[in-house]
């Protein structure tokens, strides 16, 4: 179990999430950093996928991934072609 404190917020949408039947999967634009908000639905049983534009970023969510022994599937990209896509 990862020792993270996280914003209320989170649990919120987390309560309202899980009463969807839909598919546990999430997206984060802008995941990256050293305390990855993508962890607290992992740990909840969510397939999580992030993406973020900041090397530096990215480097310290693959830091935590390590020590923590995770797998978030964070990957480099610029968030506006992405966010894009999705309203296409």
């Amino acid at each position: 179990m990862i020792k993270t404190f996280y914003p209320s917020s989170l649990y919120t949408f987390l309560r309202f999430i899980q009463s969807n039947p839909a598919k546990k999967k999430i997206l984060d634009c802008g995941a990256g950093g050293p305390d990855p908000k993508l962890a607290f639905f992992y740990e909840n049983g969510f397939e999580s996928y992030g993406i973020d534009i900041s090397d530096d970023q990215l480097k310290e969510t693959e830091d935590f991934c390590e020590k923590e022994n995770i797998k978030l599937n964070i990957n480099q990209s610029c968030t506006t072609h992405f966010i894009t896509i999705i309203i296409l």
